[in-house]
């Protein structure tokens, strides 16, 4: 049995990110009647506009961000980390991160991903995606329900684009409130390891838990509801246990365990990183 002394469970853990990219086809999203996926975060709630967005989009966004000298990277300390910290973030952000100039093949390469005509079409797909998407985030002013703050609507970015040649090159601006939200969300992530998983499943776990404390005993359901997984509870704890397999071999998580057998709502995920 995995020592889980001092562990938090899912119900103190609420500084993880609600993700607007879920795992899984983009047809399986559970969307509203017109596109919008909502989703409530640990400080009120948001709404996505625009066509699905899957885990290849956050990839493609979060090169894009590396790909920036500037853009903001460290880890994130759960101790310390207060939700008013976390959303001072998105509201207050340097200029110098709302633009990035590239080309496709450098996104290809930040992904480690090949470089060859059909793939550069395919990100360039991508990159459309994620400029028609619109959100909408709302946050509370304090813990109190039903007290809020303030909020914004935006486009995730702005692009324009010329390609030939087998590559294109893309220059996109993101708006100041979008540029605050992404370094919150994306700062903590160990790029090398994510980019080793195999799965979507694989970096929407490793995304959840790289918000979380070094030890955690979580729900199996909660996490497969937190990360937007809409597939059988089976097939999750299979594509999870894949997942959690790899995390271990890049040394990125040291153990885990699934305990609990029988019904889907007993079982519990321990880790410790």
């Amino acid at each position: 049995m995995l020592e889980t002394i001092g562990a938090v469970t899912e119900n103190a853990a609420a500084l993880a990110p609600h993700s607007i990219f879920l795992p899984g086809p983009a047809a399986n999203q559970p969307l509203d009647e017109d596109g919008t996926l909502l989703f409530q975060t640990p400080w009120g709630w948001g709404q996505r506009y625009g066509v699905p967005l899957t885990i290849y989009h956050e990839d493609t966004l979060i090169a894009l961000l590396r790909l920036h000298p500037e853009s903001p990277r460290g880890p994130l300390d759960f101790r310390e980390a207060r939700r008013n910290e976390i959303m001072s973030k998105i509201v207050d952000v340097d200029a110098h991160l709302h633009r990035v100039s590239c080309r496709v093949s450098d996104i290809q390469r930040m992904c480690a991903a090949p470089i060859d005509e059909e793939n550069i079409r395919h990100r360039l797909d991508a990159l459309r995606d994620l400029a028609r998407a619109t959100l909408m985030l709302e946050w509370y002013a304090s813990d109190e329900p039903g007290q809020i703050s303030s909020g914004f609507s935006a486009e995730l970015f702005t692009l324009e684009w010329s390609s030939g040649a087998g590559d294109a090159k893309v220059d996109l601006e993101f708006p100041r409130s979008v540029a605050g939200w992404l370094g919150a969300q994306y700062q903590h992530l160990n790029w090398s390891v994510r980019c080793a998983l195999t799965s979507s499943v694989g970096k929407a776990v490793h995304r959840y838990l790289s918000g979380q404390p070094e030890i955690l005993r979580i729900a199996a359901e909660i996490l497969r509801a937190a990360i937007g997984y809409t597939s059988s509870h089976e097939s999750f704890v299979d594509e999870l246990s894949t997942a959690l397999e790899q995390l271990v071999g890049s040394g990125w998580l040291k153990e885990w365990e699934i305990v609990g057998a029988g019904h889907p709502r007993t079982r519990e995920l321990i880790v410790r990183r």
